[in-house]
């Protein structure tokens, strides 16, 4: 394992919605060789975040986030999958602070092509291509040549 485990938990007063890990992933890397592994867990049957913000938030799309024209290129994803992403992204750095794609940006800055495997269960393997795209299109030109992401 070279990033994580990182859980997200939404914060609520709520006992029901804050009790439970909503998000969580981690990235393993074949040892010897360029090859990463991210992994997405499925819904926690336990929360209902995962079940109600995430899950079953399918009725309204909202924009790409990471192109700036996207409202008008029609680019759009569904509420809840939009959230799921941006927990994923912005709120589950590791245990040094670092982001996911923090992360990524500085194994691909190394100069060497890597392949990273972007999978999930149920909840993660909904939020496993919408994750690699994020990844791939807020990676610098330079870097997006030398990584092959898979889905």
């Amino acid at each position: 394992m070279v990033w994580g485990p990182s859980v997200f938990q939404a914060k609520s007063e709520d006992p029901l919605v804050a009790a439970y890990a909503d998000n969580t992933m981690y990235m393993a890397q074949e040892i010897g060789t360029n090859n990463y592994v991210l992994a997405i867990a499925g819904t926690n049957p336990a929360s209902i975040y995962s079940w109600l913000i995430q899950d079953f938030n399918v009725h309204s799309a909202v924009p790409w986030p990471f192109s700036p024209d996207a409202k008008e290129k029609n680019e759009m994803l569904a509420k809840g999958t939009s959230i799921g992403i941006d927990n994923l992204n912005n709120k589950m750095p590791n245990s040094d602070g670092v982001s996911i794609q923090e992360f990524i940006q500085s194994i691909a800055n190394k100069g060497t092509p890597i392949q990273l495997h972007v999978t999930g269960h149920s909840l993660g393997g909904a939020l496993s291509p919408a994750l690699a795209l994020s990844i791939h299109d807020q990676l610098t030109a330079s870097t997006r040549a030398l990584s092959l992401i898979h889905i």
